[in-house]
């Protein structure tokens, strides 16, 4: 603490002259007290004794009462003028057991900020504070900051000489130690105010970096400390705009924040687009020329950092070197196609402003498969190929396998994890190979299923069903083939979107704070940039060992597919092989928000509707309720696999023919399914959602899915369950064969069981295909009248025929 005093002057010599050692004084002063008491203590009792005796003796003779009231006072005086010195003494000595002798008589004194906004506090080396308190023609007069009767009423004060400056001690001396630790904390805030005025690390940071230089400080961080540092970051800054307008105006008006740390524009203006969407584009004006230099560029966006009045920082990257560098930066409010558009045409146009002669050769663009950006990107860049990432590929299936119910059976059954891997491993085949490794797939792994659980069948079959209606249909082989390809993930364009999070502290930062976060990573990765070109043309930063193995591996399994017939038993070889180098992040989660967008989401344009996501309901037993969707993630309850599968539904009865078109599965290999007819529409365009077949009409139901012993609409089935159920089924997991029973069931009957779930007036009579729920007819024939759609699963009603119950 004692960096903070400069030494002062006194009558033209240093007051270092006039300061004794703090230890020397102390004992020489409490010496010559202890041996003064010693020494004349017997005096000082005798006086004292004599004293009392003679005013006790004189107050006896006198026989006046008036004389003797007097004498009582007199004696009463002295008893409590020696109780008042003694006193006295004692709180003389605690003070000179606190500081030796108090406040020096020419102290050293430093002016610092207070603990407010414009406040000034006197520090004094012994660790007392003062306040200013008067103006005088030739000095001024500071006071205790304890002068007030509620903190102690202490009367010390200071005068300083307006002339030379020189402090000097004067009235009473303090009543209460010296605070030596309150001036450590002031000084703390102040070291805090200070870094906040020049850094742009969070508050917390700043605290914890400031609070390791003050080992002996004990403080907290609180709310009242981190508004303190706000507060000095925000006044150093432009207003914090509240629109989207405002921030495009105010960035105009402020230079700093408009160009990059070494020159040239960074921010390249606003983008708007005709249904009112808006993005702030930034590039980087020495990176941006380079995009000419490679034939590769990377794709993709984050969500987290962001300004609140954004939804996405989207990012294009350059790859060079085995590396990533990011050259354009764009704030975004939403992620239509109509957006991503313009602001590529706007990098364009800068680009060929700055550049007229120099033409680009992209060839390949890496990015996830969110259908707006890849869309876009083909369009932009003429002759451009865009890539889905391997990595979120794999990823998109685990999270259906986490979806379907499979991620134990993955752990423990050899069957499900080499159908996992080798779906993940159709991706490293070339395009016209996959659909042909899709089917062997099937074909392989048949009769192994059928050992199975009845759960694990079904959900695998509904893992085939969406396979099929999203990569295969949707997405189709060519967009996520990555056979030969050089990058074969944007995995570096993730880590920079981690390191770039991370950096901002993994919140929101105000707008202004997030353009200069994205100045200084702009500049970093410019810098690197300019490092790894200095190397050489040739130069390839080098890979773990992990992803050299890897490297490697691959690399050798295309090169064996490539020298055989390539036919289905070199294909069979080839999914083998990649078992050992596909395995998936077991630890992602199951849904996340990002999911949607690595598997096609965009946003929708004005007038349609996002589908509404149905909370989990919970009902009362005994009571019905509505089935779920086929593509809930729940599977089914295991079935006995001998018994009939002929009826997908065992509410339908036997006597319901089962529709022509749902009485066989459809050839892989042909393209009759994906023709329009009057049940089934024909596939939309590419990453548009659309709604998936019916089990029975996909190209998976190669995989039967057996039939339920669980009622889609009544869960308590006691009264129209078949006796035959009853016998033994397949576990759970297929552990061994055991006896279910039929559950205890009080209440419900078969009357209360038949009647539509609608009215719950009419008996059920009719059955929608392909959901199989009964209704009664006047109930189904108001729906046919409607919209056709099943008020229990949402989905169209392709037909629906009476029965008898």
């Amino acid at each position: 603490m004692n960096s903070q005093f400069t030494p002062k002057t006194v009558a033209g010599r240093s007051t270092e002259g006039f300061h004794e050692p703090s230890s020397r004084r102390i004992t020489r002063k409490t010496t010559g007290t202890v041996c003064g008491l010693i020494i004349h203590s017997g005096w000082i009792i005798r006086v004292v004794t004599g004293l009392l005796w003679r005013v006790d003796q004189l107050r006896i003779s006198v026989t006046s009462t008036t004389a003797k009231a007097v004498i009582t006072a007199i004696f009463t005086a002295i008893v409590t003028a020696i109780i008042k010195a003694i006193i006295t003494a004692i709180f003389t000595a605690s003070i000179t057991m606190w500081n030796g002798e108090g406040e020096e008589d020419f102290p050293v004194v430093a002016e610092v900020p207070a603990s407010r906004r414009t406040g000034v506090n006197y520090n004094s080396e012994r660790g007392y504070i003062y306040h200013k308190q008067k103006t005088l023609l030739d000095e001024i007069v500071f006071i205790c900051k304890n002068q007030k009767k509620v903190n102690g009423n202490c009367n010390a004060r200071l005068r300083k000489n307006r002339q030379t400056g020189v402090f000097r001690k004067d009235g009473s001396a303090h009543n209460h130690p010296p605070e030596s630790q309150l001036q450590q904390q002031l000084a703390f805030i102040n070291a805090c105010a200070q870094e906040a005025l020049v850094s742009r690390d969070p508050p917390r940071e700043i605290f914890d970096r400031i609070r390791r230089q003050f080992p002996g400080l004990i403080v907290s961080y609180n709310d009242a400390m981190q508004r303190r540092i706000q507060r000095v970051k925000r006044s150093v800054q432009p207003r914090i705009p509240t629109t989207i307008d405002e921030a495009a105006e105010l960035i105009m008006e402020h230079p700093e924040y408009k160009d990059a740390f070494e020159g040239g524009v960074f921010y390249q203006g606003r983008v708007q687009t005709a249904d009112g969407r808006d993005a702030f584009v930034f590039l980087s004006p020495k990176l941006l020329p380079e995009i000419a230099q490679t034939m590769e560029l990377q794709a993709d966006g984050t969500f987290k950092s962001l300004p609140l009045f954004f939804k996405q920082l989207f990012t294009l990257h350059i790859s060079r070197f085995g590396q990533v560098y990011p050259f354009a930066f764009v704030l975004m409010n939403k992620k239509t196609r109509l957006l991503y558009d313009a602001v590529l045409d706007k990098i364009l146009t800068v680009y060929d402003d700055l550049y007229p002669d120099v033409y680009l050769n992209v060839e390949r663009l890496m990015s996830d498969f969110e259908n707006a950006i890849q869309s876009s990107c083909e369009q932009a860049f003429v002759g451009c190929t865009c890539i889905g990432c391997w990595f979120h590929y794999g990823q998109a299936i685990w999270r259906r396998v986490q979806k379907y119910g499979l991620t134990g059976a993955y752990r423990s059954t050899p069957t499900v994890r080499h159908i996992v891997k080798e779906m993940i491993a159709l991706a490293l085949l070339p395009a016209d190979a996959i659909l042909a490794g899709f089917q062997d797939i099937k074909n392989t792994h048949r009769e192994d299923l059928r050992r199975e659980s009845a759960e694990i069948q079904a959900a695998i079959k509904r893992l085939m069903d969406y396979y099929y209606a999203y990569w295969i249909d949707t997405i189709t082989p060519e967009g996520f083939s990555v056979f030969q390809m050089p990058n074969r993930t944007n995995n570096l364009v993730e880590a920079w979107h981690r390191w770039f999070n991370k950096r901002c502290g993994g919140s929101h930062l105000n707008f202004w704070d997030f353009i200069h976060a994205l100045k200084e990573s702009e500049n970093a990765k410019m810098r690197d940039y300019q490092a790894d070109e200095i190397k050489g043309a040739d130069y390839i930063k080098p890979k773990t060992p992990f992803q050299r193995r890897r490297d490697s591996q691959i690399a050798e399994n295309e090169r064996l597919y490539l020298a055989s017939d390539r036919k289905a038993e070199d294909i069979r070889n080839f999914l083998v092989r990649a078992r050992y180098f596909t395995e998936p992040d077991l630890s992602a989660p199951v849904e996340d928000g990002v999911a949607l967008h690595q598997e096609g989401h965009q946003d929708q344009p004005d007038g349609t509707v996002e589908p509404v996501v149905q909370r989990r309901q919970r009902y009362l037993a005994g009571t019905a309720r509505p089935a779920a969707p086929l593509d809930n993630g729940v599977a089914d309850e295991p079935v006995n696999p001998a018994d009939p599968v002929e009826n997908a539904d065992p509410n339908v009865p036997a006597d319901v023919a089962v529709p022509a078109e749902q009485e066989a599965p459809l050839d892989i290999n042909g393209a009759d399914g994906l023709e329009e007819t009057a049940n089934q529409p024909a596939p939309t365009g590419r990453g548009h959602r659309r709604r998936r077949p019916p089990a029975s009409l996909s190209p998976g139901g190669d995989f039967v899915l057996p039939p339920s012993r669980r009622p889609r609409l009544e869960p308590n089935t006691a009264a129209i369950r078949p006796a035959a159920s009853s016998g033994t089924v397949r576990g759970r997991r297929g552990r061994g064969r055991e006896t279910r029973s039929q559950p205890n069931v009080r209440g419900r009957t078969a009357a209360v069981a038949a009647l539509c779930t609608v009215c719950k007036v009419n008996p059920r009579n009719t059955v929608f295909y392909p959901c199989g729920f009964f209704l009664c007819n006047h109930c189904s024939s108001n729906i046919r009248e409607g919209d056709g759609m099943c008020p229990h699963c949402n989905e169209h009603a392709e037909q629906s025929v009476n029965v008898i119950m």
